[in-house]
């Protein structure tokens, strides 16, 4: 009787041992359980925290697109100047009657300007400078020349146009000559020619800032293309290191013929 209570308590204490054993075996799991949703959420607090830093890098990063102008610009000058790149040195010598016949040019020295420069076609005849020059001293001439004398005026025109043609033969890319000439053919009132030389001048130096300003001239006087010359102008100012105050109004007053224009077509 004995041994049954003792056999009963002993199985009694191994069930209880065996109780507390699953109830702590239970809290084991409970607790890696606890344990392995505190370490996912922080691993998604650290995936979290670390996408944002990794989104603030990238935006910090960003490209600001350029002002389509300015665009445009950087590529006019990153262009070609076809002009220069086909030009070769020239001598010391050279240089220096060159100079020497753009100081006589610069003091009212016609005369010695222009024969130092005939001198120089003698002896470089595969320069082309000279000639614009020349066509220059020309241009002086027709501008010094009294307005009655129509007949005087159109020999100088005549002259200077010839001699840029020749500047333009010997170098086709000499965009200096181009821009003059445009100019004499507008002066005669061909404003097909003078465009198209401005043209030829843009595309032997696609940033030569001067060629937009006339083109722009002769758009807005002469053809009455108001938005073309508009577009010019703007081409010239944002080619300039400093914008000029005169073209600035030019734009100002273009842009209000052009908003006149449209009012009007849409009413």
């Amino acid at each position: 009787m004995e041994y049954s209570n003792r056999q009963s308590a002993n199985e009694g204490g191994r069930w209880s041992v065996l109780l507390v054993l699953m109830l702590f075996l239970s809290g084991c799991a409970s607790m890696d359980s606890l344990f392995s949703a505190q370490s996912t959420t922080d691993t998604s607090s650290q995936d979290v925290e670390t996408e944002q830093q990794d989104s603030g890098i990238d935006a910090s990063l960003e490209v600001v697109p350029l002002d389509p102008m300015q665009a445009k610009v950087l590529a006019l000058r990153a262009a070609t100047n076809l002009y220069l790149s086909g030009s070769t040195p020239v001598k010391a010598s050279v240089k220096y009657q060159f100079d020497q016949a753009l100081a006589a040019k610069q003091a009212g020295n016609l005369t010695l300007a222009k024969q130092i420069l005939e001198k120089l076609i003698d002896d470089e005849p595969k320069l082309s400078g000279p000639w614009v020059q020349l066509g220059d001293l020309n241009m002086l001439d027709f501008a010094g020349s009294p307005n009655g004398d129509q007949e005087q005026k159109q020999a100088h025109l005549v002259a200077a146009k010839v001699n840029y043609e020749k500047a333009i033969k010997i170098n086709q890319h000499n965009y200096f000559a181009h821009n003059r000439l445009a100019k004499v053919f507008r002066e005669m009132g061909d404003f097909a020619q003078a465009e198209q030389h401005y043209q030829y001048a843009i595309q032997s130096y696609p940033a030569y800032d001067n060629a937009y300003l006339n083109l722009g001239i002769l758009y807005d006087l002469y053809l009455g293309k108001k938005q073309q010359a508009l577009e010019n102008y703007e081409l010239y100012q944002a080619l300039q290191d400093k914008p000029k105050r005169q073209v600035r109004g030019w734009i100002a007053d273009l842009k209000r013929q052009i908003a006149k224009v449209q009012n009007g077509e849409n009413k």
